[in-house]
């Protein structure tokens, strides 16, 4: 019943998505750092809850796209606890990863993950200001992450400011990979879709969590607004893509020059059943069908111009 149940929801979401225009206007986050407490042992378990499948769903996309290439050199902007930092370190081949956020309870959460476990990597977590990467040099790292938190900021200028300052200290052959919900496009989508992913966070007591999930998707940004974030004049080509049907979840890619065009059509539901909770299985499903089978993938520099594969 569960299964059929999140097919419908899904389904109506897709059509209300498709059918409608961008009218929910956006409200900033009330906490752009968080520090309470329990929101951050709450985000601890994040793994647990609707999070883990855009989590998920990055790791095989940046194993595609990362595929063969060893000892990597990793940072991770906006770390918070460092839960996909962790999943980074254990599935890619990671010499040395770095987690940047601007919460110290988050980041001592992201230092006792780490240092609890062992792992074939050096890391390191600071406490500093995204837009600010100053402090390292130019062409340092093979691949570095923004991710779910592009919404935490307070502006455009401010979002695309972040982005070139980590297409600076990426590597020339390197990846720079975000990732980010997107604002619904009317009260009632948000309603809709907040409720359904609610009840399945309780299930796994996340009051904390679903209070910021529910501010979260005020706070996202829009279809146009994620175009606006591309860096213009780019020593990289950059790909903004989002699946057929309901479209929660976007990423942008800056790739090397050379490439052209990239293809996840290798994503696979099955490979990481292990990371998605069992009550989101349909979810995770129905999104890598989307991703797999209906992606639409948009390079932007100073166009937009649609590519298929």
């Amino acid at each position: 019943m569960t299964i059929i149940t999140d097919f419908l929801t899904f389904l109506i979401l897709s059509l209300l998505d498709f059918f409608s225009t961008q009218k929910l206007a956006r409200i900033k986050e009330p906490d752009v750092i968080t520090t309470d407490l329990s929101a951050v042992n709450e985000y601890d378990q994040v793994h647990k809850s609707s999070l883990a499948l855009p989590y998920a769903l990055n790791l095989q996309i940046i194993q595609i796209l990362l595929k063969n290439r060893k000892k990597l050199s990793v940072l991770d902007l906006a770390c918070g606890p460092g839960v996909f930092t962790q999943l980074i370190a254990k599935n890619l081949s990671v010499s040395e990863i770095m987690g940047v956020d601007l919460s110290e309870p988050m980041l001592k959460k992201a230092r006792n993950r780490f240092s609890n476990e062992t792992l074939p990597c050096s890391f390191k977590f600071q406490l500093q200001d995204i837009s600010d990467l100053s402090f390292l040099e130019n062409e340092k790292f093979d691949l570095i992450t923004f991710m779910n938190a592009s919404h935490h900021i307070s502006d455009l200028v401010s979002v695309k400011k972040i982005i070139e300052e980590a297409s600076r200290v990426c590597k020339k052959d390197g990846i720079v990979f975000i990732s980010d919900h997107t604002r619904p496009k009317t009260n009632t989508i948000l309603k809709i879709y907040y409720n359904w992913i609610s009840r399945k966070n309780n299930l796994h007591h996340l009051p904390a969590h679903n209070l910021d999930f529910y501010n979260s998707l005020y706070a996202g940004w829009s279809t146009i607004d994620f175009l606006k974030m591309i860096p213009a004049n780019s020593d990289r080509n950059w790909f903004q893509i989002y699946p057929l049907g309901f479209q929660y979840i976007r990423f942008i890619i800056g790739v090397p020059l050379p490439i052209t065009n990239i293809s996840i059509a290798e994503i696979n539901a099955n490979a990481s059943l292990d990371i998605i909770p069992k009550d989101f299985h349909s979810l995770w499903k129905l999104t890598v069908f989307g991703f797999k089978f209906g992606v639409r993938i948009k390079k932007s520099v100073a166009t937009c111009l649609p590519l298929r594969f």
